[in-house]
């Protein structure tokens, strides 16, 4: 098979959309630590958490992709 695809390639963008969006979302809360209300940081705190997620099923699908076609 090819070392590459265009289904990987899709999945290995949005992998890395996914990780850029999980690390802003980190940096933002890290930055805004202590200098808002509650609520606004338990918002913040989930967006980070479903950007993670976001992530770890990104990379799932990449990983099973790669293990299914081989490439």
């Amino acid at each position: 098979m090819t070392s590459s695809c265009a289904e990987k390639t899709a999945l290995l963008l949005t992998y890395s959309d996914s990780a850029r969006q999980y690390s802003e979302a980190v940096t933002e809360l890290h930055e805004r630590l202590g200098t808002v209300p509650r609520k606004e940081y338990e918002r913040m705190h989930l967006q980070t958490e479903n950007a993670r997620l976001s992530v770890e099923s990104a990379r799932t699908l990449m990983e099973e992709h790669v293990r299914q076609h081989g490439c």
